[in-house]
């Protein structure tokens, strides 16, 4: 399970500076470790417009290696659109973020036994009170897995994405 990042993200002064080749504190990674990291954790992009004109799924197209929209949750408690989660401040990742990147890795390397990798990409809409969650099958699906005889209209044979989370945890 991959997040989308942008490159400016990585930058001295982008919200995950302490990744970057130019950060010098030693109580952070080396660069082999920090290079490692930004490999198993995140999908890194140019820039956000690249993203959306490249590799954001348009409406109407078949396209396996563009992101789509695999879950939308309406009218969310306040306290999940608190200031201290707007995207341009420096802070930690969004519980609910975690919440599905735990969930998305869990499917990957236990249910899938590590033959799948998703990116996830999120679209918080603060007017609305909505998240928006876009995923993307990176890996090649391994034909081993289509072997259940059950039809699950919300996952159909042959995806291999996994079910839509639950609704959204009580924030705490």
């Amino acid at each position: 399970m991959k997040w989308v990042k942008f490159k400016k993200d990585f930058t001295p002064s982008g919200k995950l500076s302490r990744l970057s080749e130019a950060h010098e504190t030693p109580r952070y990674y080396s660069l082999l470790e920090k290079i490692e990291i930004k490999e198993a954790c995140f999908k890194i992009y140019e820039s956000y417009e690249v993203f959306m004109k490249d590799y954001f799924y348009k409406e109407g197209e078949l396209n396996d290696h563009r992101f789509h929209k695999w879950v939308t949750h309406k009218c969310l408690p306040e306290a999940y659109f608190d200031e201290k989660y707007k995207r341009d401040l420096d802070v930690e990742p969004h519980p609910y973020e975690i919440y599905i990147g735990s969930w998305l890795h869990f499917y990957d390397s236990e249910v899938l036994n590590g033959y799948s990798d998703h990116a996830v990409y999120f679209e918080w809409n603060h007017g609305r009170k909505s998240v928006t969650v876009y995923i993307l099958q990176l890996m090649p699906p391994d034909k081993r897995l289509n072997i259940n005889v059950n039809v699950n209209i919300t996952n159909p044979p042959g995806s291999q994405d996994p079910p839509k989370p639950p609704t959204p945890p009580p924030y705490c």
